[in-house]
């Protein structure tokens, strides 16, 4: 469904995956900011089967979808129902993506992180490799 929706959908889920600069066979951390129904955390972890995804939603019945996606996942993946504006968890990140539509809450989210990354002693730190 989301195919005939979306003209450049397989495109822009590949190009977001190639964007990743890491081999297949890496070990590393994913934060998945407005992960929504989890669909690219999903691809994520096909593409990098040791990639470790923590996914951040506001909305907890998107989150319920992601969780029944990435079940036999186990504790490769984590779960967050939050505000990223209000929340200020102290972990840090190899890579950060988004793929939801923009919605404003899903805005609020994304302009707060920005804003968060300019702050020299911000937690959620994308660490360089």
């Amino acid at each position: 469904m989301r195919r005939k929706l979306v003209p450049c959908f397989d495109d822009f889920y590949r190009t977001a995956i190639e964007l990743l600069p890491f081999a297949p066979d890496v070990s590393f951390e994913v934060l998945d900011l407005g992960a929504g129904t989890g669909l690219l955390s999903a691809m994520i972890a096909a593409a990098f089967p040791k990639a470790r995804l923590t996914l951040f939603d506001l909305a907890p019945e998107m989150l319920m979808i992601a969780r029944a996606r990435l079940k036999p996942l186990g504790k490769r993946v984590r779960f967050v129902t939050a505000d990223f504006a209000a929340a200020a968890p102290s972990k840090s990140y190899d890579a950060v993506c988004r793929s939801g539509a923009p919605s404003s809450a899903g805005q609020r989210q994304a302009s707060s992180f920005r804003r968060h990354l300019q702050v020299p002693d911000f937690r959620w730190r994308l660490r360089q490799r």
